[in-house]
């Protein structure tokens, strides 16, 4: 306590960058996340935007590719989900993206790519864009 009027000090963190008050910022996130969580709660006099959906791709033979991912609880059942893809060699990523070539092969909710949509030891980039009858939101992964 200071100066016996009191209150307890509040603990601060100072690191070697000035002298700031590092807890600070994380009060700022910590509002900015509920703003946030308000907003998206709040129902949209638009339309409720698609959530993002879980991603996740593999290769077994290093010579194939699947993507899958799994929509949101709660989204709108016509949203419709594309998958775009880049390839990066190196530091050059490519400056067109395409569509995922095959949707049947691997099932429901999923891209498959062949050994003429890969290469070894090139990073594929990907992204989904989910679009519903009222907004589009992309998500990459």
């Amino acid at each position: 306590m200071r100066g016996g009027h009191g209150r307890a000090e509040r603990p601060t963190q100072r690191g070697g960058g000035g002298g700031t008050d590092s807890m600070v910022p994380a009060r700022k996130c910590f509002f900015l996340l509920l703003a946030l969580m308000t907003f998206a709660a709040s129902p949209s006099p638009v339309g409720k935007f698609p959530g993002r959906p879980v991603v996740w791709c593999r290769t077994v033979d290093m010579l194939t590719l699947t993507c899958w991912w799994q929509p949101v609880k709660g989204d709108d059942p016509s949203t419709n989900y594309t998958l775009f893809y880049t390839t990066q060699s190196g530091s050059t990523l490519a400056n067109e993206s395409a569509e995922c070539p095959d949707y049947v092969t691997a099932g429901p909710n999923s891209c498959f790519f062949d050994q003429e949509h890969t290469s070894m030891w090139v990073m594929h980039c990907v992204r989904v864009v989910a679009s519903s009858p009222t907004a589009n939101t992309s998500f990459e992964k």
